[in-house]
């Protein structure tokens, strides 16, 4: 799996200034339950249907096997065994939902895109352009957190039950699989994933956090305030600019505000 490294946006409101300065000043980042976002069908891979029925059964008779030997599961007798074997495999509705558990459970994500250009994102997470959106450059901190580009796709990804539950070298490769992907028409999103075992707010090294962009609808007052706070943390201010539509096409431009020169 190939770890993001380059620069990633976070759009916010002003609506919980507590959370922007847990980011800001406390440096942290909010790490939300899968079951949390706000497309239902996030998170939500599809049970491969085995093509070898045969095949698909032997790894799952070897794992109740090696349980059985070690004495943490009861004994079966080989009818049994391959008895429950076929059911795991056919209940495909139970599979899915034991897969989401098994996700939910075990990910939590903070979600980022990679672009601060966006303009569905300003109007749907930064209150139509009046909040803002921060830069954070994971290249300038090592070692470089667990980020991952979401891969958008038509149809849900498909995980191997078998390497899921009972293939310890597959299963964080079928896990990762399934919590990158996503329904292609959330594309435009350009979506980031960071990743931590447990939900909450989690600490980040400061030097990632390298520019705050304030919305053209941003308030005077709300401005201030974020000027206020970014002063607060001299010498380590993070440059502050304002984000515009460009004169003669439906693109943004950045200009500088008070706490620092644009940069990049």
């Amino acid at each position: 799996m190939q770890l993001y490294t380059g620069k990633c946006y976070k759009y916010r409101t002003f609506d919980s200034k507590k959370r922007l300065e847990d980011i800001i000043v406390r440096h942290e980042l909010w790490f939300s339950h899968p079951t949390e976002f706000n497309d239902p069908y996030d998170c939500l891979p599809a049970p491969a249907r085995a093509g070898n029925p045969g095949k698909a059964v032997k790894p799952m008779l070897e794992f109740m096997d090696s349980l059985i030997a070690q004495g943490l599961a009861p004994w079966y007798s080989q009818g049994e065994r391959e008895e429950k074997a076929q059911e795991i495999l056919q209940d495909r509705e139970g599979a899915e939902r034991a897969l989401r558990s098994s996700l939910a459970q075990s990910t939590r994500v903070c979600s980022m895109s990679k672009s601060w250009r966006s303009l569905p994102q300003w109007a749907y997470y930064a209150a139509n352009g009046s909040g803002l959106c921060l830069e954070f450059d994971l290249g300038k901190v090592k070692p470089t957190p667990p980020a991952v580009e979401v891969s958008y796709v038509e149809k849900r990804p498909e995980v191997d039950l078998v390497a899921f539950w009972y293939d310890s070298d597959r299963y964080y490769e079928e896990a990762t699989r399934a919590i990158t992907s996503k329904a292609s028409a959330w594309r435009h999103e350009e979506e980031v994933r960071l990743f931590a075992s447990h939900a909450g707010a989690l600490s980040y090294p400061a030097a990632m956090l390298t520019r705050i962009l304030v919305g053209q609808r941003a308030s005077a007052e709300n401005v201030e305030w974020l000027q206020s706070l970014v002063a607060s943390q001299a010498p380590n201010a993070i440059p502050l600019c304002r984000v515009q539509i460009c004169k003669h096409d439906f693109d943004l431009e950045q200009v500088p505000l008070a706490g620092g020169p644009a940069r990049g």
